[in-house]
């Protein structure tokens, strides 16, 4: 390779593509607009507290991914075993809801819920995302827990979303068999917080250009131009920015490209931490509310997950709220609606002492599997291909996945790079 391979972003993904390169003998750069490694799976220290941008958790199906994890960390990752919960009104059980809805002490939810059961009509192909709800559970959990939890995270209409994508992070409706989902149990460091499997490949990566945004890429000349005007000629591009944010450094890419780049949905999510001078708020590791009045979709106890990541004698949580992606939001008064919120869900008390607050914005979450998905996506990988641009990643894929796949994800681009 004459020229340098350039990956844009030292999240994850990147980073991982970039350890992958180093081991083949590929000396890569990574442009990285913050300074520090890890994107969304970094950790920030605050008054004695680490905080994750809200929950960050590693869950192995993959031998290779696993092995890697643990040996970036020298084996300092504990397993979990989750202890999740279900907010019903005033009522809390444990999740998933799908198998436990007999917990409710509200009787006629319980048989709404077990009639449905009976009463679904499972089958393979589904027409919408919502479909798949009532279909696969039944409209006693779709309305009571699916329905409302799903529109709060997705903020898009479920009827005119795809069921593909996100249906294998979900527990099936298997009351018999009990089946708890991908995440019964999971991995976290030992020391420091979810943001250590990225300072470890970071120190493996090669060169990292911390605090230096790409701004413009040129598919004629295949240079990348980043803050300060500075060009950086590539032999290979790889991305894992968010898609409509790559297509839009490309002056040259077809307008049929840009107008589906620009169509492509998502989700935001705004996540308030917290460090609270008070233990035995929750015992819980997180707890979902498919609630409406309140503003957040989920709430997570860091500091019940590890210890280390709070003081002793406190509590760390994080509450997250999504929004429509692209949106403008009042973050302070968004603020005021969560934390009067956690006191009506009875998990803060007026007169909580708050030791630090940290709120971190996320523009692009989630990605959302919209019916022009597969057409819009198709589309953009097709012209990216044909540049020689290997976009991946969470954003850079535009797809739901997890720490795992962002792992392998970067080996997988490391391997097209060096198939090329």
């Amino acid at each position: 390779m004459s020229k340098r391979a350039v990956i844009a972003g030292a999240g994850l993904t990147g980073l991982s593509a970039a350890f992958h390169l180093k081991k083949a003998g590929i000396e890569p750069v990574t442009f990285e607009r913050n300074k520090y490694p890890g994107g969304l799976c970094a950790s920030l220290a605050k008054n004695g507290f680490i905080f994750d941008f809200a929950g960050h958790y590693f869950h192995f199906k993959n031998s290779y991914a696993k092995d890697l994890a643990f040996g970036l960390l020298g084996g300092k990752l504990n397993e979990i075993k989750r202890k999740a919960a279900v907010r019903v009104g005033e009522e809390q059980i444990d999740y998933p809801f799908q198998n436990n809805f007999a917990q409710l002490k509200d009787k006629s939810l319980v048989s709404e819920c077990e009639q449905g059961l009976k009463e679904r009509k499972p089958r393979e192909n589904y027409g919408s995302f919502k479909e798949w709800i009532l279909g696969e559970y039944g409209k006693g959990i779709a309305e009571h827990f699916m329905l409302p939890y799903n529109e709060k995270l997705w903020q898009h209409d479920l009827d005119a979303m795809l069921y593909l994508g996100t249906t294998s992070y979900t527990p099936s409706a298997k009351t018999a068999q009990k089946k708890d989902g991908y995440n019964a149990s999971f991995f976290y460091p030992s020391e420091g917080g979810a943001g250590e499997a990225a300072k470890a490949l970071a120190a493996l990566a090669g060169e990292i250009r911390y605090g230096n945004r790409i701004c413009s890429v040129n598919v004629s000349t295949r240079s990348v131009t980043v803050e300060d005007n500075i060009v950086f000629e590539y032999g290979r591009l790889i991305s894992t920015l968010p898609l409509p944010e790559l297509i839009e450094m490309i002056p040259a890419a077809p307008v049929a490209v840009k107008k589906a780049a620009a169509s492509l949905r998502y989700s935001s999510v705004f996540a308030l931490n917290l460090g609270i001078k008070r233990t035995g708020i929750s015992d819980k590791h997180w707890i979902y509310f498919p609630d409406k009045s309140l503003p957040f979709y989920r709430v997570g106890f860091y500091s019940n997950v590890a210890k280390h990541l709070a003081p002793e004698g406190t509590t760390s949580l994080y509450a997250e709220t999504a929004y429509p992606g692209g949106a403008v939001i009042d973050r302070e008064a968004l603020t005021a609606r969560i934390k009067a919120g956690l006191i009506k869900a009875g998990i803060l008390k007026q007169d909580d002492i708050i030791l630090a607050e940290l709120p971190m914005n996320i523009p692009c979450a989630y990605v959302v599997y919209d019916l022009e998905y597969k057409t819009h996506t198709g589309l953009i990988f097709d012209y990216l291909c044909s540049q020689g641009i290997v976009s991946t990643g969470r954003y850079g894929g535009w797809a739901y996945s997890a720490m795992e796949d962002a792992l392998l994800d970067g080996k997988n681009a490391a391997e097209d790079v060096l198939d090329a």
